[in-house]
């Protein structure tokens, strides 16, 4: 766990923090000052003159720390990260890069971000290929017994699912269902958006073929930030149709062309480096904390929370209570109340942030470090609020 007079200095560093509860992390974070002052010292670095050799140079320096800092994260190779924008962008990159044939199958769950779904449909609508989703939802063993028997059945091209599901906080089973993807030549690619910076990730322990991510939910980077993972291994997979100019290691104008071999190749065109300082700032603010006290807190701190939440006896918590198979995400049930009217209830009577779910009923709430005994008691207040003032309007 992290000291509380470490967590007390981090929560300081946010400004206007105690002016609201966030439990929106899952979607955007608040960012540190110090990641908001490193963004703008770099913009304004970057706007005196970044054509200069001095500029490029120090460019390319920041960017080999951030993915240095994101390996070490992630126990994988700087050469295996392509730095995005965001999530999806790596969603599209695998998925316009497999070779696809009419028939092909494509495996999603009912936990994927609308993110994780459209690519596929859209796709799929333009190869003749399928989409089948798995149904499974809380159940590691129906989960990998569906997939087994999918697999079987299809010719499947590429299974994509997400590591921390967005609707539940439930964490899917990846490392078992990676491994039955290998074992039927399935390509395998995770959406982390809701894992890193949430849970621990540890690329070659799950043995996925990519992963992709975002910087601007857990951990703390600037929107626009992201990355893509694909294990070395399986980078000729994937053919690089998402390039341009510095993809190349040559070319000539007869339509020749010798790509980067690593995955330099999706980082093309002018990006956002001011983005990619800040977001690098907000690695260093967090690697100085520890990662593992990090996650460690975040786990007991949300079972301690759905405990008190569940104590009440107005709502139902849908997520895991087994810090194995939860997360900092957790889901309660209004119990037949909109979930729409919570939040602006929620918001509007005691500045308490929290996300409405596409299911009836359902609110996501992501607890996050920054997270204090003021901001959970204002949750515990509201839900209590709003839940006793709908009991007595039905009476």
């Amino acid at each position: 766990m992290i000291a509380k007079k470490q967590l007390e200095e981090f929560r300081n560093g946010f400004s206007q923090i105690d002016s609201f509860a966030n439990f929106q992390w899952g979607g955007y974070s608040s960012k540190p000052v110090r990641v908001l002052e490193a963004t703008e010292k770099w913009q304004r670095y970057e706007g005196v003159l970044p054509s200069s050799p001095e500029f490029h140079k120090n460019v390319t320096t920041q960017r080999l720390i951030l993915k240095t800092k994101l390996s070490e994260l992630l126990n994988c190779t700087c050469e295996e990260i392509a730095l995005t924008g965001h999530t999806t962008a790596g969603i599209d990159m695998v998925a316009w890069g497999l070779d696809w044939i009419p028939g092909d199958v494509i495996v999603l769950t009912k936990h994927e971000h609308p993110a994780n779904i459209l690519p596929w449909y859209s796709l799929a609508k333009r190869f003749g290929c399928k989409v089948i989703f798995l149904d499974a939802l809380q159940d590691d063993q129906e989960m990998i017994r569906q997939l087994k028997s999918l697999f079987s059945a299809n010719t499947c091209k590429v299974m994509a699912i997400s590591h921390v599901s967005r609707n539940t906080g439930y964490r899917l089973p990846v490392e078992q269902m990676c491994q039955v993807a290998r074992e039927h030549n399935v390509f395998s690619l995770i959406d982390g958006a809701q894992s890193v910076g949430n849970i621990a990730v540890d690329f070659n322990a799950i043995g996925c073929d990519a992963y992709t991510f975002c910087g601007h939910k857990w951990l703390f980077g600037p929107q626009g930030t992201g990355a893509l993972f694909i294990a070395k291994k399986s980078m000729e997979k994937i053919y690089p149709i998402w390039v341009g100019s510095k993809s190349q290691i040559s070319y000539d104008f007869y339509g020749n062309v010798d790509w980067k071999p690593t995955m330099e190749r999706y980082e093309f065109g002018t990006l956002a480096t001011s983005l990619e300082s800040g977001w690098l700032e907000a690695l260093v603010m967090l690697s100085e904390i520890g990662y593992e006290q990090i996650f460690e807190t975040i786990a007991l701190v949300t079972k301690r929370l759905k405990h008190t939440i569940i104590q009440q006896g107005l709502v139902d918590v849908i997520t895991p209570m087994d810090t194995a198979l939860s997360s900092g995400i957790f889901v309660i049930d209004l119990r037949g109340e909109d979930e729409v009217e919570f939040s602006r209830y929620a918001w509007s009577n005691a500045k308490v942030q929290v996300s409405p779910l596409p299911c009836k009923s359902r609110i996501r709430i992501c607890n996050h470090i920054v997270n204090s005994a003021s901001d959970h008691e204002k949750l515990l207040q509201v839900v209590e609020s709003f839940m006793t003032s709908k009991k007595r309007k039905s009476i």
